[in-house]
């Protein structure tokens, strides 16, 4: 792991957030400072609330126009993309450089050919957060479906009926 100092461009732009929106988000984060929770503990909080109450589906409800709120305080239900995005922007709004990864998460090793097929459903994402001059990964999916990051798609799902729903051959 190669451990440096960000640049004052990359610091900018890995805590970049919009102008607007999700003040329910913003809210929680204040009061959580308020309380004296320090940043690190918030996130840890963010982290916990996953694994205790939220659900991963690929069928997730439409969200809302401030969608971080909607989904943290509302729906409660979505895939690696709705988790490691809420994280990212907590982690921003904190103040810490955050980047989400997207990339590919497990395949199918085939013996008698020598090589791994990777499909489209392997497609995974997550966040990477600068810590300690190094970016340190973090896995939000782990916490509220440690199936599906260790075991594939098709474990993780509470409705094994979502995995490849609308392919024609499913």
């Amino acid at each position: 792991v190669k451990t440096s100092k960000l640049t004052f461009e990359e610091i900018n732009q890995f805590t970049q957030l919009p102008d607007v929106g999700n003040h329910q988000t913003d809210k929680w984060i204040a009061e959580n400072l308020n309380n004296g929770l320090s940043r690190e503990d918030i996130l840890k909080q963010l982290l916990t609330g996953f694994s205790e109450t939220f659900r991963y589906t690929l069928q997730p409800p439409i969200l809302g126009e401030e969608q971080i709120d909607d989904f943290l305080f509302n729906t409660q239900a979505g895939f690696c993309v709705h988790y490691a995005s809420s994280y990212l922007y907590v982690a921003r709004r904190l103040g810490f450089a955050t980047r989400m990864v997207t990339g590919y998460l497990g395949g199918e090793w085939q013996v008698s050919e020598g090589f791994l097929t990777v499909r489209q459903y392997d497609a995974h994402a997550w966040v990477e957060i600068w810590l300690e001059n190094h970016w340190q990964r973090i896995d939000p999916t782990s916490y509220v479906a440690p199936q599906r990051v260790e075991s594939g798609l098709e474990a993780g799902l509470s409705d094994g009926s979502e995995f490849l729903a609308d392919e024609y051959f499913s």
